[in-house]
């Protein structure tokens, strides 16, 4: 076979249309990111019906670093900006935006919250990321710590920790497929939503690649995202809602889904949208007492690099 009919078989057989999706970092980089969140619950316990709604949004800068000796890569968080808008049972509100200068609440509850809200805007954090893209080591925690009042820095510790931040970024490389992919191929992941309010949920996700598309100029591949089911959800009982999940049948509705535009060359989601929205039935106990319940969760989130 001639070198003409050699390269016409590469680049027309099934194999060649396979793309490969890795993450980048590129040395002395850095990108600004703007992420919006809006969660709306519903709880239904024993007929009685309790909403909340939590309206946030947040700009952060990611920066990489020089490679060091060792091998590790240093990636910088620092959060520029954020605002929370914040209803729960009983009638307490809190707002907070840091780019306008406002940050009230006349609920006790909810205080601490601000104090949070204070300690976060401006502070930095680094993860050491290894060649295997493990993260070994969290740097910069305790001096965001230190900018808060004790009971917010407890709630802060729970935001910062290593053990939760490992794994944010462990998801976030794992989300994409580990191995080259063409139209229509499909993976599948287990993904941790922690809400830091004590409720915790687990939830699997099956990733659809679509293919390219283009987007302001620039070819992007495009991933469909469902969520196929609820592996577990928990609530972590306080004094506030003193109550742990006994049973559980909640499962994702129809709309429960969402979309990654994955830039090859830049190594990064340029956008990503999704909808987690939860419903069923549970059983929590209060106090030894099991009580029928029942749950409305809808989660609307977007990321994108900020132009």
């Amino acid at each position: 076979m001639s070198a003409a009919a050699l390269l016409a078989v590469a680049v027309y057989s099934p194999v060649s249309g396979q793309v490969t999706l890795q993450r980048k970092h590129a040395e002395g980089g850095s990108l600004s990111y703007e992420t919006t969140f809006l969660l709306n619950e519903l709880m239904t316990i024993f007929g009685t019906e309790f909403k909340s709604k939590f309206d946030s949004g947040e700009i952060r800068t990611v920066s990489t670093g020089k490679t060091n000796v060792d091998g590790t890569t240093p990636i910088t968080t620092r959060i520029d900006a954020t605002r929370l808008s914040v209803t729960i049972p009983g009638g307490g509100q809190l707002l907070f935006d840091s780019s306008i200068n406002v940050a009230k609440t006349e609920d006790p509850r909810l205080e601490p919250y601000l104090d949070v809200l204070r300690a976060a805007v401006g502070a930095s954090y680094t993860l050491l990321i290894d060649q295997h893209e493990q993260v070994i080591a969290v740097e910069g925690v305790q001096e965001i710590l230190t900018r808060a009042p004790a009971k917010a820095a407890e709630l802060l510790k729970s935001q910062f920790a290593t053990e939760r931040l490992q794994r944010e970024y462990r998801e976030s490389v794992e989300t994409l497929p580990s191995g080259a992919v063409q139209p229509g191929d499909t993976w599948e992941r287990t993904v941790t939503i922690d809400l830091g309010t004590g409720l915790i949920m687990k939830v699997e996700r099956r990733f659809e690649y679509k293919g390219t598309t283009e987007r302001n100029g620039r070819q992007i591949d495009e991933i469909a995202v469902a969520d196929k089911r609820v592996v577990s959800f928990e609530i972590e009982p306080d004094e506030e809602f003193p109550a742990k999940v006994a049973a559980s049948e909640l499962a994702p509705a129809d709309d429960s889904k969402g979309l990654i535009y994955f830039d090859r060359e830049l190594g990064d989601d340029v956008e990503s949208t999704h909808v987690l929205h939860l419903k069923g039935k549970m059983t929590l106990t209060i106090q030894d007492m099991d009580l029928p319940s029942e749950l409305d969760l809808r989660i609307d989130s977007q990321t994108k690099i900020k132009k």
